[in-house]
């Protein structure tokens, strides 16, 4: 059977895309990384509120990714993030819960974005990951894109009340293959290894 099209998905996405190609004058890199069917995870840099909308509108596929749950609780807004893809995060521990509709929505070949840093960066730069997504890769073994967004921070960072036009890149990096580790017990050490090697691609992306 034929999933529903989310239409109200496709409107803002449509939207957004034409407000950031004006505002933002936004471009995307290698987005033929983004396999055209199939399960996907997209992990990301988080520098900015601009991350996940930028992502939404440069990839070729509808992107589901984790919100922080108190906004689900707030009128309007709540429902409008869930009908945008949206699901909710309790943070400051591992939360079963999103990890669980992470991996139901893996099984059903959806696109899902992360951000390994857990939080946006207060300076721009590039933070420590936690360990649970190494945990989720491990159990999802799937192929992750990594991602780096330039510009996003310097035009809306954390320390700004309104977003500045300028020009923003999303740049997709090959898919990782983490083969290597599924054979290998599920322990922290090997949570960080695959963690870091994440960071460590989404770094290269930015030179």
């Amino acid at each position: 059977m034929s999933k529903k099209t989310n239409y109200f998905y496709l409107f803002i996405r449509n939207f957004l895309l034409v407000l950031g190609k004006i505002y933002f004058r936004v471009s995307s890199v290698n987005r033929n990384f983004i396999p055209d069917k199939g399960p996907i995870l997209i992990a990301a840099s988080h520098r900015s509120f601009l991350d996940p909308p930028m992502v939404g509108i440069t990839c070729k596929r509808p992107v589901h990714y984790m919100a922080r749950h108190d906004l689900f609780e707030v009128p309007v807004i709540g429902k409008a993030i869930s009908n945008l893809n949206a699901f909710p995060v309790k943070r400051g521990a591992v939360d079963r819960g999103a990890l669980e509709k992470t991996w139901k929505l893996l099984e059903e070949g959806e696109v899902v974005l992360i951000f390994p840093e857990g939080t946006r960066s207060k300076d721009g730069e590039l933070q420590k990951p936690f360990a649970g997504v190494g945990m989720l890769i491990h159990k999802a073994k799937i192929p992750v894109v990594p991602c780096y967004l330039e510009g996003t921070y310097e035009h809306f960072s954390s320390k700004m009340k309104y977003p500045k036009p300028g020009k923003v890149r999303v740049i997709y990096g090959e898919p990782l293959d983490f083969s290597d580790y599924y054979s290998q017990p599920g322990t922290r050490d090997v949570y960080e290894k695959i963690t870091e090697k994440i960071m460590e691609k989404i770094a290269q992306l930015k030179k």
